[in-house]
């Protein structure tokens, strides 16, 4: 397991990481050298263990506010997505088809051999492209889309928030 050699208020300590933790690592390391240079620089504290104690404690505070606007946050995000969803219908989808479309093959059948298929497709024509159906409700169709990607943005940006901030949690370091 490979080794990463850490300094902390002047100090070097070796960590055994498995590969890919070291940037975390050595982000988690800057910040408690930060708090604790901070601390001492405040003059009101001279103790290593001292200082090392309030640095901690001043991290896991910072963290726990964190995570508690995190918290509030993902619970006001679903409950928007909760009233969206009461808020929109389910689309109506028919039941019974008529008899013709479930009689009609779905696909044409194709012929066996391929001398059967030369000839079939014009070369130096090209395909029709399908019609686009415009329906009336795309602008209502557009908006409701333009929420839920709102929606998406902010769960993203939520999320990301948390993967950035449980590393330094989950690492064990503190």
């Amino acid at each position: 397991m490979p080794e990463l050699n850490l300094r902390i208020f002047s100090r070097n300590y070796r960590l055994a990481v498995t590969p890919g933790e070291e940037p975390v690592l050595e982000q988690c390391a800057q910040r408690v050298d930060q708090h604790m240079e901070a601390i001492r620089s405040g003059g009101r504290v001279v103790a290593l263990d001292q200082i090392a104690v309030l640095a901690a404690l001043e991290i896991a505070y910072d963290d726990s506010k964190t995570q508690t606007t995190l918290e509030a946050r993902v619970a006001e995000l679903e409950e928007r997505a909760a009233q969206t969803k009461a808020a929109t219908p389910e689309p109506e989808l028919p039941l019974d088809l008529p008899e013709e479309e479930v009689a009609a093959p779905a696909v044409p059948e194709t012929p066996s051999h391929p001398e059967e298929l030369q000839g079939t497709l014009p070369v130096d024509e090209p395909t029709a492209e399908p019609a686009v159906v415009q329906s009336a409700s795309t602008p209502a169709a557009t908006a409701d889309t333009t929420v839920w990607e709102k929606e998406i943005d902010d769960l993203c940006r939520l999320c990301e928030e948390a993967i950035y901030a449980a590393p330094a949690r989950a690492s064990g370091f503190f």
